[in-house]
């Protein structure tokens, strides 16, 4: 497998996505995850604007120079079940089906959608429908996209274990669509991941591997981001002796893609009254230095299970 690792938010106010690539290659990383959120939080976001092909094909050329290749990518976040978000969120997703492309990404990820009260029949037909309008652009451009398993244990409407992201894989019925674990997420779902990725198999085509300590009681907290903490793998509670044995016996081959975050600080993104508070972000040393950590601990990680591919 491929090392591959996300863009956090601890890197927003030390630089921009180039100084991200060349700052995670100097720690051993050659792969990313490409972030579509960024890029298309406004409607004159640079890949939303008429001239988004020019900026997609100078982003792949300078991603090339500093020698760093996405091989999968995140769509923009939102809720897409929510009436007034709909519309805007297809047309961001078609947009990053059509950035990878240009970018020679394979795989984009995306949430699902989902309202409180939505039966399991509603929520299925949703998300098949929405899914289903995104297949025209998939099938231009040859990328798959990934359902990720989003929720806790309290949010009925999303799908939390194999079972439930198979039911809507099969709904919707296209090569083009499949599956993406994040196993913090299953985490929060009280899962098991190595019951779950066997369940996936060959439908599992991405990683978003990072680790916590497991859902807390909703009067704990109701902030999710609380649990959702995106720390890296053996940092939490999480068996990842389950998720290597599992990927190796499904004969897995896609990235191995961590996704190991700052909660506060993500959660804060947008926040004007917490920009420029001095222990908001890492400085860029201890960045550098949390990464290198960060990449060792993973390819430990696939050197251990004899699975890792430069």
């Amino acid at each position: 497998m491929k090392l591959s690792v996300s863009r956090s938010s601890v890197w927003n106010e030390l630089g921009d996505e180039f100084d991200f690539y060349r700052s995670i290659r100097a720690c051993g990383f050659r792969y990313v995850d490409y972030d579509m959120f960024s890029p298309m939080r406004t409607d004159d976001a640079p890949f939303l604007r008429d001239d988004w092909l020019k900026t997609a094909s100078e982003t792949r050329e300078k991603m090339e120079k500093i020698g760093v290749r996405a091989l999968i990518a995140h769509a923009p976040a939102g809720e897409p079940a929510n009436p007034d978000m709909t519309e805007k969120l297809l047309w961001r997703t078609q947009r990053s089906i059509e950035v990878c492309a240009v970018l020679g990404i394979k795989n984009l990820v995306y949430h699902p959608g989902g309202l409180m009260g939505m039966t399991q029949k509603d929520y299925l037909d949703f998300n098949t429908a929405y899914a289903r309008r995104l297949l025209p652009t998939l099938e231009k451009t040859g990328v798959t996209l990934l359902l990720e398993n989003v929720g806790r244990w309290d949010e009925p409407y999303y799908c939390h274990d194999a079972s439930e992201m198979a039911d809507l894989i099969d709904a919707v019925d296209h090569p083009l669509y499949q599956a993406c674990l994040d196993t913090g997420h299953l985490s929060l779902a009280d899962g098991n991941q190595y019951e779950t990725i066997m369940g996936l198999g060959k439908h599992l085509r991405g990683l978003h591997v990072q680790d916590n300590f497991g859902s807390l009681p909703v009067a704990s907290t109701t902030r999710m981001w609380r649990q959702d903490l995106h720390l890296p793998p053996l940092m939490g509670h999480i068996d990842f002796d389950e998720v290597m044995l599992a990927l190796k016996q499904i004969g897995y081959t896609g990235a191995f893609n961590l996704e190991p975050e700052s909660p506060r600080c993500g959660c804060l993104l947008y926040d004007d009254n917490q920009k420029g508070l001095p222990l908001r972000h890492m400085t860029l040393d201890l960045a550098l230095e949390y990464y290198n950590c960060v990449h060792d601990i993973a390819k430990h990680m696939l050197d251990t299970y004899g699975v890792f591919e430069e």
